[in-house]
């Protein structure tokens, strides 16, 4: 319609330009044949003759240029796409709803799968439906906006849930930043987190256990040197083991990073575990993870790129968006990791695949 709207008011316009342009040709000819007319003697006027009041075709004339004035206003931006309501049942059964440029239609996908489609009305508002209820797990549900014209755009935020096996409990959804500017906003959660003696409810608080600790990457520093990086929470510094190797304890930074250097000569081709564990301020224990680990699984970094170890719940859109700013490079991690992601829908926790370089994954 935006469109349509938009080649109306050219051609409208353009006639308007038209009408004045003929409108100045023919005055200018009638001029000059009156006085090519006139080769008879001079007379005085008759005084009942008026002058011809060119007052009126002025007006007309400043209507007609006021009138293609009016064609060249600029149209209003479209408006990004919001999510304003995400309701999910215990079931899976889904309902959203938001705002958009009125007349677009709007997409919602998981995994670049499509789920379902809806329409903005008059008014820019817009509600969707999910044929299919939602699997219990984790879901990352993307909306995206096309304006009449073919052009997309992306809503700020992303729509996480959180859907229990049992049927039984509130899911958790949360509204998660896909940009800079975009914040968190919790939608609903679980019963047991939300009660009224709770002030307020954060995403961090839901979806964060606390103490948490994780090992999130691996890389090497040198041919036998490993480097261990993870995120901790609630916790002053973290040890840990590869086989019968110790590290730290090191310190975990304002942000709730944690590294470490270990010696990796230990590694060979049985699998050894490697272990991180969380302290408090009387370095006593507070939360612990491991996997087991060999040398095999750690080769494909020897070309110094970083090694990420899949999380519980993780997702390569995720990981890539985390990595890279942008959720799509998931591609590029899958094209890197060919012989070990046979199915970017399924990946486990404790898999090792090497992220490309940025400029790499730039390309």
């Amino acid at each position: 319609m935006r469109l349509l709207i938009a080649v109306l008011l050219l051609l409208g316009g353009g006639l308007a330009a038209v009408t004045t342009t003929w409108f100045f040709m023919q005055t200018s000819e009638e001029i000059s044949e009156l006085e090519q007319a006139d080769t008879g003697p001079i007379t005085q006027a008759d005084d009942s003759t008026t002058e011809p009041d060119t007052s009126i075709k002025s007006d007309e004339v400043a209507n007609q240029q006021a009138a293609i004035s009016n064609t060249e206003e600029v149209l209003p931006p479209a408006v990004l796409p919001t999510i304003d309501v995400a309701r999910i049942g215990p079931d899976g059964s889904a309902v959203f709803a938001g705002l958009a440029d009125p007349q677009s239609t709007l997409s919602l996908s998981e995994n670049n799968l499509p789920l379902t489609q809806s329409s903005a009305n008059s008014d820019g508002e817009w509600v969707a439906v999910l044929d299919t209820p939602l699997s219990p797990g984790k879901h990352l549900i993307i909306v995206e906006m096309t304006l009449l014209d073919g052009t997309t755009q992306r809503a700020e935020r992303a729509i996480l849930i959180e859907l229990s096996d049992s049927q039984n409990d509130t899911p958790l959804v949360a509204l998660v930043p896909m940009t800079d500017n975009a914040v968190v906003a919790l939608l609903q959660a679980p019963k047991e987190l939300v009660s009224s003696e709770t002030a307020a409810v954060t995403v961090d608080d839901v979806l964060v256990a606390n103490p948490q600790i994780n090992i999130s990457t691996l890389s090497w520093a040198g041919k036998t040197t490993l480097r261990i990086k993870g995120m901790a929470k609630l916790g002053t510094a973290v040890s840990g083991t590869l086989g019968n190797l110790a590290f730290g304890p090191v310190d975990i930074n304002d942000a709730g990073a944690w590294q470490a250097i270990i010696d990796s000569s230990s590694l060979g081709r049985a699998p050894v575990m490697l272990t991180a564990v969380l302290l408090d301020k009387a370095s006593k224990e507070i939360a612990k993870t491991g996997f087991q680990v060999m040398s095999a699984q750690l080769e494909i970094g020897r070309d110094g790129s970083e090694m990420v170890v899949i999380q519980k719940g993780d997702m390569l859109w995720r990981i890539a968006y985390r990595t890279y700013g942008n959720g799509m490079r998931y591609l590029d991690i899958v094209t890197r990791n060919k012989d070990r992601i046979s199915n970017p829908d399924l990946i486990f926790p404790t898999q090792i695949f090497a992220l490309p370089k940025q400029d790499d994954a730039a390309q």
